[in-house]
Order: C-alpha cells, then structure tokens, then sequence
C-alpha cells in the first residue's frame, strides 16, 4: 500500500503500541508458558516473567533500530518514547543488578560468577546493562541470528540454558523484532 493512504499515527502512539505487546505478555502468554516450563528456573517465576519482559523489550528496541535504520530523527524519537515505558518497567520492578560474568572463548555463551554483581543500585542502570550485555552478545557472533544469541543470553538470566527454552526465547526474540517492524510500516509516522 501506498504510504500516502496508510493511516497516520504520532510517534507517541507506535511507541504506545509497541509498549503494549510487551506489557501484556505475562497476561497472556504467562499461564501456558509456566505449564511448559515451571520449575526448569533457578528463580522465581515472577522474576523470569520480568526478564522476559526487559528481553522482549531489547527484541522491540532492536526492531525499531533496523527498521528505522535511514530514519535517524523517526528512530531516535520512538526509541526515546518506548524506553520512557521501559524505564517506568524497570523502576515498578525493580529490575536487579546484572551478576558479573565473562564471555566463554569466542562462543555465545556467557558464564556469570555467583554471589557477585554488578555495582549498580538503579534499575534503569541495571536495564541499560542487561541491553549493552544483549548487544555485546549479537557483536561476538556476527555469523549468528541476533534470536540465536540473545536467547542464549536470556537462558543464563534466568537460570535455564535448556535446548526446549533457548529455543522458546530465539523465537520470541524473533517475533517481537517482526511485530515491531510490522507495526512501523503500516502507519505513516507523525514526527
């Protein structure tokens, strides 16, 4: 379709949208994946919840980046508005500190070191640690699919590096970043 007849939404509103698909996924997905994989996490399941949610924002924040890749200003606008929603997350979550850990070699596999972690003590700093983390892991392994690595990543998070979830998180990662692509290109966006 022509972008000229396509319905025209603010910024504001696609960032709205974007933010809305990974705030409800606990509320609609949460009961089936638990049935799938409750007690396979080395923490509580509330908590896997929220790392899922700070993931699946990282899969919408990496949408938007390469799709909007020639749209600088666009970009840069929606970025900053869907992360206003993902900070105000982070901060009602309390989103914890990042253990430390270290790249295993030159695979996409991270070890984190138990009992210690990263010396930051606000949760918009630990999710801007957990999305640097998640970038670092796409930058090791350029000939992987970003799915592929950030699910790996997500696994060590939450204490579960199982075949059945690494793949579960590759997918979700996958479909969020074509929700959000999908979403971007059937509105004209309102600078």
């Amino acid at each position: 379709m022509l972008k000229l007849f396509r319905e025209a939404k603010s910024v504001e509103n696609i960032a709205n949208s974007l933010w809305i698909g990974v705030s409800n996924w606990p509320k609609e997905k949460g009961e089936a994946f638990k049935r799938k994989f409750d007690n396979k996490f080395l923490m509580k399941i509330s908590d896997v919840f929220d790392e899922i949610s700070f993931f699946l924002g990282y899969a919408t924040d990496f949408g938007i980046k390469t799709c909007l890749i020639d749209k600088h200003a666009m970009r840069r606008a929606i970025r900053d508005k869907f992360a206003n929603h993902l900070n105000n997350f982070a901060l009602q979550r309390r989103c914890k500190p990042l253990p430390l850990g270290d790249w295993v070699d030159d695979s996409l596999f991270w070890s984190p070191q138990k009992q210690k972690h990263i010396e930051t003590e606000h949760p918009v700093d630990n999710l801007k640690n957990r999305f640097s983390l998640y970038d670092k892991s796409i930058q090791r392994q350029k000939e992987a699919f970003p799915s592929q690595c950030t699910a790996q990543l997500l696994g060590v998070l939450c204490g579960n590096c199982e075949a059945d979830f690494i793949g579960f998180a590759s997918y979700l990662f996958h479909d969020q970043r074509n929700h959000t692509e999908n979403i971007i290109k059937s509105y004209r966006i309102v600078l």
